[in-house]
């Protein structure tokens, strides 16, 4: 059997566009070897032929087989932000470039994209998108451009970047207009484009740099509007010349409107696309440019099975390496086979593509009992309810995972042991947000036994500044926030009610029962949060002789009551919950003693009031219940660091539990306030 690996890249694609790093993925070329080697450990007797196909994106001077290079070069140019970095310029033999153009002049591969690659650091690519620059892909293409000679053609990798000048760089790299015209006289230059996103527009690639970058959408609005302004600008002043439909392109990119920042293509490399398009270079999908520089049709023929390769796979580009390469087989009727890390296609759609047959590494590692272990940390996979998600989130739900919150009890429940046993048998772990966790431990023990009337929670949260979010706005800083209080999403507006509504119903309360009124404050603190829950008590409570000891036995039934032994050892946030009798760290004359049962989440003694210092810094809970007699109301208290506890504390909780590991390791246990 004869088959060809007509593979492309796996990266992992999150926001939708490439992150590329060292570690972020395969190259074409690693993917071909690994296929190749189980191929081979199987079926030896088989043929095997690697065709890397890369996309024009960083690496794909690398993908080019040592074969069909005649000579090689690494010219030096500065990245972005000043660095030196060595950029490959291939000259590709003869049969080879001449299908570049259909001439007999030369054919070179400058693989450009790795001036500009868009790095896997959210705050690096934000540097690059506030201060970097093109000027070094100016600079490289120069010193390739002066290499060439008349009718030779330069094609050019370029690739989605964080740098957002307008290409304004670029033109100054290449000595300016003047200089620029001159340089591309006479030669032909073709631009292999991994990325096909317009620069400006509502789909413009300013659209994405909240999503790959720490910038917040009004600087990113900003950055984009200079970008855009830049390229215009740019454009004006070359004049741009039209030249006719690009080589190699199909249907899909044969543009002949005038030259704008909105064209398909001007966003790649910053806007580096849009000018070199107006100084006369063509623009065509790298993918395909790449498959015909390589001779992929030629390669296609005489084979029995084509392989392909992709990282993610959501929808099927008319230009990406899956369709070029599915196009290439169905001419010959060949049966096309992709290989993805994860695919969501149906086989249909995949079958428009000339692909037959998909397989998912994620659905063969899960079959083969080595499916990875991932923990989301966002919102997506917490909710089972499509209706509950639609109307917080609006459409697009995606499935539920295991929720992440070891201590989540289930109805009939009074420890928490079902959720254990979940968590350790899951892969796939929704981690709970930060208000949810305060707001069910420090309820969910008096909905499971019946003691509380699910239908009248009301819960007020102080939180600090640090569950805000990441991006930069004025009303969130220390100047804004220092002397007031200031309420979000109010009104039953925040996105976290269903989440715990969902919880309530898992520990006990009936199905539609919960009502809940959640109302978040941010206060002046950089940190963690203290919820307040109230709650009218059953009828059992309010004419039990002891209210108070009858309203408080489920909490320590699920927590641990006051004074045994907790799980891992030491202070318990530095406050209340010290667990040392005696030495260094044994508690003050009047300081609460600890708690057990709960490893990470503190009853706290009688009249003790929870305190979000007292947990700065852990991944501690700590909890308090008493009953209002007055107003025939349960109060609840709960305080946690919502960089702890809230969530990152959580997650590892969840790694550990689904490792085998004890619940506790690598969880930090001691507050850093006295």
């Amino acid at each position: 059997m004869r088959i060809l690996l007509a593979t492309g890249a796996m990266y992992p694609e999150p926001g939708g566009a490439p992150v590329v790093s060292p570690d972020a993925g395969l190259t074409a070329p690693e993917v071909a070897s690994a296929i190749a080697s189980g191929w081979r450990a199987r079926r030896d007797d088989d043929a095997l032929t690697a065709l890397p196909i890369p996309d024009g994106g960083p690496g794909t001077a690398q993908a080019v087989g040592a074969g069909i290079v005649s000579a090689r070069r690494a010219l030096q140019a500065y990245s972005p932000l000043g660095e030196v970095r060595e950029v490959d310029l291939l000259q590709l033999r003869g049969a080879h470039g001449a299908r570049a153009r259909g001439g007999s002049g030369r054919t070179w591969l400058l693989d450009a994209a790795r001036l500009t690659a868009l790095p896997a650091d959210p705050e690096l690519a934000a540097r690059e998108a506030r201060e970097g620059t093109t000027d070094g892909l100016g600079e490289a293409l120069a010193q390739a451009l002066a290499l060439l000679g008349p009718g030779d053609t330069l094609v050019v990798g370029l690739a989605r970047s964080a740098v957002h000048d307008g290409g304004r760089g670029l033109l100054d790299g290449l000595g300016g207009p003047a200089t620029a015209r001159s340089l591309l006289d006479g030669r032909e230059v073709l631009l292999a484009l991994a990325d096909d996103i317009a620069l400006g527009g509502l789909a413009g690639a300013g659209q994405a740099l909240t999503t790959l970058t720490s910038l917040s959408p009004s600087e990113a609005q900003e950055r984009d509007r200079l970008a855009c302004r830049a390229a215009s600008q740019a454009i004006d002043l070359i004049g741009a010349s039209r030249r006719g439909a690009p080589i190699l392109a199909g249907a899909a990119v044969g543009h002949d409107e005038r030259l704008s920042v909105s064209s398909w293509g001007t966003g790649a490399a910053g806007g580096g696309a849009a000018v070199l398009r107006a100084l006369g270079a063509r623009a065509v999908p790298g993918a395909r440019a790449m498959a015909h520089l390589l001779g992929l049709e030629d390669a296609v023929n005489g084979q029995d099975l084509v392989i392909t390769s992709a990282g993610e796979v959501y929808d099927v580009l008319a230009d990406s390496v899956i369709a070029v390469v599915g196009a290439a087989a169905g001419a010959l009727a060949l049966p096309a086979v992709l290989v993805a890390g994860r695919s969501v296609l149906p086989r249909g759609e995949l079958a428009g593509a000339g692909v037959v047959g998909s397989y998912a590494l994620e659905e063969a590692g899960a079959a083969a009992g080595h499916t990875p272990l991932l923990l989301d940390c966002g919102a997506d996979h917490r909710l089972t309810s499509a209706r509950a998600w639609e109307d917080y989130y609006g459409p697009g739900f995606c499935p539920p995972w295991t929720y992440g919150m070891p201590e989540l009890l289930h109805a009939g429940e009074t420890t928490a042991a079902a959720q254990r046993r979940a968590l350790a048998g899951t892969r796939h772990v929704a981690v709970p947000g930060c208000n949810v966790t305060a707001v069910t431990l420090a309820v969910q023990p008096g909905v499971a036994a019946g003691l509380l009337d699910p239908g009248a929670l009301t819960a007020v949260l102080a939180v600090g500044y640090s569950g805000a979010g990441r991006a930069l706005r004025p009303h969130l800083t220390a100047s804004a926030a220092l002397g007031g209080a200031q309420p979000y999403a109010v009104g039953g507006t925040h996105r976290h009610i269903p989440e715990v509504v969902q919880n309530l119903e898992v520990a006990g309360a009936p199905a539609g029962s919960v009502r809940l009124s959640l109302t978040p404050v941010l206060v002046p603190m950089s940190r963690g949060i203290l919820a307040t829950v109230t709650a009218p008590v059953s009828d059992a409570v309010a004419s039990a002789p002891d209210p108070q000891a009858l309203l408080r036995a489920p909490w320590e039934a699920a927590y641990g009551p006051v004074g045994t032994a907790s799980g891992p050892g030491g202070r318990a946030g530095g406050g209340p919950g010290t667990n040392s009798a005696s030495g260094p760290d044994a508690p003050a004359e009047g300081e609460p003693a600890p708690t057990g049962g709960e490893a990470l989440v503190n009853l706290l003694e009688p009249g003790t009031w929870p305190t979000t210092g007292a947990v700065l810094g852990s991944g501690l809970a700590t909890v308090q219940v008493t009953y209002d007699a007055r107003a025939g109301v349960a109060t609840m208290l709960c305080a946690i660091d919502n960089l702890g506890k809230g969530t990152a504390s959580a997650a590892l909780q969840c790694l550990n539990l689904a490792l085998g590991l004890p619940e506790d390791t690598g969880v930090i246990t001691e507050g850093v306030a006295p």
